[in-house]
């Protein structure tokens, strides 16, 4: 079983990182580049963003088209070696190839658009979550951020959803809290090789609706 930790010195490091990003280096970055080059392309983008969602993003599409949705947008990495790391806040924005290629489309932008589908789908909670792994140094080089959703069911119970860029897994059957859905992804993680056996993560962003 993978290492999987949500306290502790290392996270206490990651958090501050996670409320530095958040609150301060992405939205200061996002707003200088909105100002200075999203603003004169916005309207464009926002036509092309309503033509690829067929006018309906994201409330009016069901999980699974929304997810189909997803699968249509490449992941590609943040430029300058992740020194441009900021989080598209208009869709319009996430969508456009052009933008996607010149400044990246990577976890964070798929994680906000994930966040803000299960929100105005009325979930019970929605989490991003930022987890890295350490070995023998502390380093936030493998820092990802993921989604959660809970969602509660009419006749009683809930399902927990974990969506990690465009891949959504539902199988998470018996799992009661976020806790327990972090472990399962950590296990997984380490037994397909990519180094998450030494997890650590932290709420980036949540929201409840009870």
């Amino acid at each position: 079983m993978a290492v999987c930790k949500s306290s502790g010195i290392k996270w206490f490091l990651l958090k501050i990182a996670a409320l530095f990003r958040r609150f301060f280096y992405s939205p200061l970055l996002y707003a200088f580049l909105y100002v200075f080059c999203f603003s004169k392309v916005i309207k464009d983008l926002e036509e092309e963003s309503e033509a690829k969602y067929l006018g309906k993003f994201p409330e009016d599409l069901s999980l699974k088209d929304f997810e189909d949705a997803m699968k249509g947008f490449e992941w590609l990495p943040e430029k300058k070696s992740g020194a441009l790391d900021f989080t598209y806040l208009n869709p319009a924005l996430f969508v456009s190839d052009e933008m996607a290629h010149e400044f990246g489309r990577d976890c964070d932008d798929f994680a906000h658009q994930w966040f803000k589908y299960f929100c105005s789908k009325g979930y019970s909670e929605v989490y991003n979550i930022l987890l890295t792994t350490w070995g023998r140094g502390t380093t936030f080089k493998k820092s990802h951020i993921i989604a959660v959703g809970r969602r509660e069911h009419e006749k009683g119970g809930s399902e927990f959803f974990l969506m990690d860029n465009r891949r959504v897994y539902k199988d998470l059957i018996g799992k009661t809290s976020v806790e327990e859905v972090m472990q399962w992804y950590a296990d997984k993680r380490a037994r397909i090789g990519t180094g998450y056996d030494n997890t650590v993560w932290c709420y980036y962003r949540k929201f409840t609706n009870y």
